[in-house]
């Protein structure tokens, strides 16, 4: 039976459903009453229709019949040839309001490799968040980064590796602990900053004994060391977006470089 233990928002169309198990079903009615006082919230007709062992019953609530914030249980009482009737246990769920979510406009342009995304959440209940996914895209809608499941409620995130003349989308995912997902829509900004050729090849070692690595740019000594993530190279402010390197556990490296404007 749906819904089962889960929420659901009452100020909408929800679909109810139940499977038939041993005889044919001619008739069934939905009985929706309040979890705690058993006072009865909603009722429907008697609706006729034949339906078999193994049949899926489906049942669509109109909106607005049921007021959030509650906890409710549910039955359905079924009819079969012979006019004898058969009641199911009953199942908990309850109603919540849809949560909104929304994130902070970036301007364009943006003038740094790095970007600090942050949004809102908002459910009237106040039920909490579980957790939260920031997505990153290119200008056609490609994933190129994500923060993963992030688990408090900053909504807050940090992404190092724009490219200058780039154009990005952003969307904040949000689950809360109803396990119910809300998604903000996905907004762009692009991406500009000054590059210079400084006509050196960038070069990586790698330090196992300081789990570091070093950045060379041949017949020059700027060099600087990191331990995890993301690192964009900075000489001073006009060399920012020159090149980066990634790194993980593996010792596995790629690097990017991005040609001047």
């Amino acid at each position: 039976m749906y819904p089962y233990n889960n929420a659901i928002d009452g100020s909408k169309a929800n679909t109810f459903t139940a499977t038939v198990h041993g005889d044919v079903i001619t008739k069934y009615q939905i009985l929706i009453h309040e979890n705690n006082t058993g006072v009865s919230v909603y009722t429907s007709d008697e609706i006729s229709g034949t339906y078999y062992n193994g049949d899926t019953i489906i049942f669509v609530l109109p909106s607005s019949q049921l007021q959030n914030g509650k906890d409710l249980l549910w039955k359905i009482k079924l009819w079969d040839r012979n006019n004898n009737t058969l009641t199911s246990p009953p199942v908990f769920f309850k109603t919540r309001t849809t949560p909104v979510v929304q994130v902070n406009e970036i301007s364009s342009p943006h003038n740094r490799a790095n970007v600090d995304f942050s949004g809102t959440y908002y459910q009237h209940q106040n039920v909490p968040i579980q957790y939260y996914i920031w997505n990153i895209y290119d200008a056609e809608d490609n994933l190129i980064d994500t923060s993963g499941k992030i688990y408090n409620s900053k909504l807050t995130y940090n992404y190092d590796g724009l490219l200058s003349g780039n154009t990005y989308k952003y969307q904040l995912v949000v689950v809360n602990q109803d396990n119910i997902q809300i998604a903000s829509s996905k907004f762009s900004f692009s991406v500009y900053y000054d590059t210079y050729n400084i006509g050196l090849t960038p070069k990586v070692e790698i330090l196992n004994d300081l789990n570091a690595a070093k950045i060379y740019l041949v017949d020059d000594k700027y060099s600087r060391g990191i331990s995890t993530g993301r690192y964009s190279f900075v000489k001073d402010t006009p060399f920012i977006g020159a090149n980066s390197v990634k790194i993980n556990m593996a010792q596995f490296i790629t690097m990017k470089y991005q040609e001047p404007h």
